[in-house]
């Protein structure tokens, strides 16, 4: 199972689960598309201390001067700004 998390910039969140496609990698379990209207932006992969987990954010976050985003600062262990995807599997 792949678990992906929206994790909005105010501590909001919304999990969907979905089951691995055998063959598929997990960063294409996310519409790009989706990700790019979720986020305001180009997708920025970053990986995390943790194995089997990824975030998604705004490549140009920092630019755009978005607000940090506590939790996936956390999770990421380095400082995330605006809404961020958390992917794992």
């Amino acid at each position: 199972m792949i678990r992906i998390t929206k994790i909005r910039v105010n501590g909001e969140q919304t999990v969907e689960t979905i089951a691995r496609v055998k063959g598929k990698s997990p960063i294409n379990t996310v519409s790009w598309d989706d990700a790019q209207e979720f986020l305001g932006g180009w997708v920025e992969i970053i990986t995390t201390p943790t194995k089997k987990t990824f975030l998604m954010v705004d490549e140009e976050g920092l630019l755009k001067g978005l607000p940090p985003n506590i939790t996936a600062s956390m999770l990421a262990g380095q400082r995330i700004v605006g809404n961020a995807i958390l992917v794992q599997f």
